[in-house]
């Protein structure tokens, strides 16, 4: 619950509507499809290393936000010719976020990790499923309201994505698509206007995405586009070895 102290109610509304938007920065990264790059033969588990970049943009309460990010993924893929490959991994990156508004400014470090597997592959035609989480610890920065600058503190930023993607298999080409249902929510703070914090949510829970990938027996790019709040879309390259 909100405590607040004695304030103009424009700028409040406007400070509120600002947080919101800010709550999105960290929140996007790579899907892809269900079924990771596979194991080597004659290995238990293969390293995947990857780097990626993802844009965003997003409403929140009526205003657009577009957010850079980039990140390092580090994976380890399992699986052989009698068990379907899956692949745990971790990415850790960082973003710059600019506001219609005015604001601009760069995050913190973000901190990803999640589980992929197929379920299920016939002769082109397959599924699977993805489930990742996202964490950034703070986000500080400062925001004119009027003739006054006020210091925002985002903390605890979090997000879980759980997403079900079918593929089709053509030659080194791989097309997915399909729902992706999620949660994210962050903590906002403002000495100025609020004597403690609130949590903030994103809008909706449901979204979609899909994308291509191209697959050598140790490289893949994925290119995927989603859609949550509004529009976002990024790549990755992987190797494994």
């Amino acid at each position: 619950m909100w405590v607040l102290k004695e304030i103009d109610m424009k700028k409040l509304v406007l400070l509120i509507i600002v947080s919101m938007a800010l709550s999105g920065f960290a929140y996007a990264q790579q899907v892809g499809p269900g079924v990771p790059p596979p194991n080597l033969p004659g290995k238990m588990a293969s390293p995947n290393f990857g780097v990626g970049y993802y844009f965003q943009q997003a409403e929140f309460e009526g205003l657009a936000f577009e957010e850079d990010r980039i990140y390092a993924h580090l994976g380890a893929v399992f699986g052989d010719a009698s068990t379907p490959n899956y692949e745990l991994f971790m990415r850790i990156g960082g973003a710059t976020l600019e506001e219609e508004n005015g604001f601009d400014g760069s995050g913190e470090m973000t901190y990803a990790a999640g589980i992929k597997g197929e379920f299920y592959q016939g002769t082109t035609f397959g599924w699977g499923g993805v489930l990742q989480g996202m964490y950034v610890d703070s986000y500080e920065d400062s925001v004119q309201v009027g003739n006054q600058e006020v210091n925002l503190a985002l903390e605890k930023c979090w997000e879980v994505e759980l997403a079900f993607p079918l593929h089709a298999r053509f030659r080194k080409a791989l097309f997915y698509m399909g729902p992706l249902f999620y949660s994210a929510t962050a903590d906002v703070a403002s000495e100025a206007f609020f004597s403690n914090e609130g949590d903030i949510d994103e809008d909706h829970n449901v979204g979609a995405f899909g994308g291509l990938v191209i697959r050598g027996k140790q490289v893949s790019l994925e290119i995927e586009g989603k859609y949550r709040s509004d529009m976002s879309g990024g790549a990755m390259l992987s190797f494994t070895f």
